[in-house]
């Protein structure tokens, strides 16, 4: 079920971008999500605990996408800048995140 909803947010993105992601990336997001797979699903935790788990997910995937070349430098500055202003509460001018 979860591969149905990655395959739609794919097609939804090349819909609403117009853009067409190389191959090379589609395999490169299977492996990484292959590899992110058993940390969420076997280690077991509850409460608070699911958001270190979901976090760890998250940090060896686009640590993964980093090693493997996936991301340019200035798309890393990018995610970068706006990890340091979410925190600090501040966004540059015309920046939303969410709806």
């Amino acid at each position: 079920m979860t591969g149905l909803g990655g395959l739609a947010g794919v097609i939804a993105v090349r819909k609403l971008l117009e853009i067409n992601l190389p191959v090379a990336t589609l395999f490169r997001s299977v492996l990484l999500s292959g590899m992110a797979y058993p940390l969420v699903h076997f280690w077991p935790l509850h409460d608070l605990g699911i958001v270190v788990k979901i976090a760890a997910a998250i940090v060896l995937t686009l640590a993964g996408f980093v090693a493997l070349g996936e991301l340019r430098q200035n798309e890393i500055r990018f995610f970068r800048s706006i990890i340091r202003q979410t925190l600090s509460g501040k966004l540059a001018p015309g920046v939303r995140l969410g709806g």
